[in-house]
């Protein structure tokens, strides 16, 4: 019996660690998009070809 009740022990603390870094994670993410740096310097730029290179057949 204690060895059962050790295991639940266990698997309820690292469940309640996974909620609260869930919820962490989660409320970071929203900070970042209200603050707009959630998109990159990449997304704006405009497209290059990247086909110029030497392992690509410029037919």
């Amino acid at each position: 019996m204690t060895i059962l009740s050790i295991v639940v022990v266990f698997f309820l603390v690292l469940l309640i660690l996974g909620v609260r870094k869930s919820y962490i994670l989660k409320r970071e993410n929203d900070q970042l998009a209200k603050s707009g740096s959630l998109q990159s310097d990449d997304d704006n730029k405009a497209y290059k070809d990247f086909r110029d290179g030497h392992l690509y057949d410029n037919k």
